[in-house]
């Protein structure tokens, strides 16, 4: 959504929207709102996977507190959007580490277990 309050933003006053969602955790309110499960699940994994893997540049703080799912707004469908908040901390993951994550994740799909160790170590996991 569209931040409309950055004229009410200083160095020293920090403005927020409230934004109607429930955490990520909450399936019981999910399904109250008329969400699907499945569907909001399925947005949060490519909304992670997309700063993961494609761009390297993700929120580092995504705890149940920080990730809230809606109803999309102006939707006919009760369709899942996954809203993120506290934008203070964000990094860069290095293009090794991009490419050992994906490598991971792939071991882990595969059940290969000499993947996963291989790529766990080179991630500083043992």
């Amino acid at each position: 959504p569209l931040f409309r309050s950055w004229n009410a933003t200083s160095k020293r006053v920090l403005t927020m929207d409230f934004v109607d969602g429930c955490k990520v955790t909450d399936t019981k309110e999910m399904e109250r709102r008329g969400l699907e499960i499945p569907d909001a699940a399925s947005k949060f994994i490519e909304c992670m996977a997309e700063q993961i893997f494609k761009t390297g540049f993700i929120h580092a703080d995504p705890h149940p507190g920080n990730v809230l799912i809606r109803a999309k707004p102006g939707s006919k469908k009760k369709t899942a959007e996954i809203v993120l908040l506290d934008h203070g901390l964000y990094m860069y993951i290095e293009p090794s580490d991009r490419r050992a994550l994906c490598n991971l994740w792939k071991s882990i799909v595969m059940h290969n277990e000499a993947g996963m160790k291989k790529y766990s170590r080179s991630l500083g996991v043992e």
